[in-house]
Order: C-alpha cells, then structure tokens, then sequence
C-alpha cells in the first residue's frame, strides 16, 4: 500500500482521494468528510453523524473507527 502520492485538483476544486486510502479509512460514495486547515496543510476527516448501531445523533463517540452513541456504549459495556 502507498504512504504517499500526489493528486490533481480539477477545475471544480475537487480532488479524488485513493482507493487503498478509501478503503483503510472507510470513505464511500456520498460520506461526508471535512477539510481542517493545519498549520503545514489541511486534514481530511471523515463525518460520524449516528450511531451505527440505532442511528442515534446524540452524545456519539468514536470507537476502533465506528461512531457509538451512549446508550449503545452502556449496552456492548465498553
């Protein structure tokens, strides 16, 4: 797998980000993902807006890349 590699930005300000990297971070078609300015870049996240679990969007967290609601959490005891 590439650690690196550089892509064009077309002339709508779009830029496709690498499948090996799609997959590692479980971006698919339509997923929202923000753009943090860094100070030596920008990083692209992606958005957890429910729980996969009950499709909550209250009190979500992140666990091992999946976003988990409270209650849920409370429920799997983690």
């Amino acid at each position: 797998m590439k650690e690196s590699g550089f892509r064009m930005v077309d002339d709508l300000g779009r830029v496709t980000i690498r499948i090996d990297l799609r997959e590692k971070y479980n971006i698919k078609e339509h997923d929202k993902v923000d753009f943090i300015p860094q100070k030596d870049g920008i990083l692209l996240k992606k958005v957890y807006d429910k729980c996969v679990f009950c499709d909550s969007i209250k009190n979500l967290t992140i666990y091992h890349n999946k976003t988990i609601c409270h209650r849920c959490r409370k429920e799997i005891k983690l």
